[in-house]
C-alpha cells in the first residue's frame, strides 16, 4: 500500500486514502486494547529447555546429541516429536524423510562454519 500524505495534516500516513474516512477509537476499543496488551505481557517466557526443543537450531542438536542413545535414529526422532507435540501441540517436521534433510544440510553447514 502507497503510503499518502494526510490532507488536513500534513503527514504521512497509510488510512489517509482519498475518500477513506479515519477510523473512530471509542473508549470501549481503548480498554478492549489495554486489557489485550496486559493480557500478552502477563504470557511467561518460555524455559530454555522448551526454547531448545522448539528451535530448528535446538531440536537438531537434541536429535544428534539424543540418537546414539537410542537403537535407531528413527526412535530418538520421533520421541523428539512426541515431546514437540506435547509442548506446542504440533509437530515439527512433516514426516522423518523432511526432518533427515534438515538435519544433513544442518550437519553441512556445520562442517562449513569455523568454531
Amino acid at each position: 500500500m502507497r503510503m499518502r500524505i494526510h490532507i488536513r495534516t500534513g503527514e504521512c500516513c497509510r488510512w489517509a486514502i482519498k475518500g477513506m474516512p479515519r477510523k473512530r477509537i471509542t473508549q470501549e476499543m481503548l480498554e478492549r486494547q489495554r486489557r489485550r496488551e496486559a493480557e500478552i505481557a502477563a504470557i511467561p517466557e518460555l524455559s530454555d529447555a522448551v526454547q531448545r526443543i522448539v528451535s530448528r537450531e535446538g531440536f537438531l542438536q537434541l536429535f544428534h546429541e539424543l540418537r546414539d542413545n537410542y537403537s535407531t535414529p528413527k526412535e530418538a526422532y520421533y520421541f523428539l516429536e512426541a515431546q514437540h507435540e506435547r509442548i506446542t501441540g504440533e509437530w515439527k517436521y512433516s514426516e522423518y524423510n523432511s526432518f533427515l534433510n534438515q538435519y544433513y544440510r544442518w550437519l553441512r553447514d556445520e562442517k562449513r562454519s569455523p568454531k
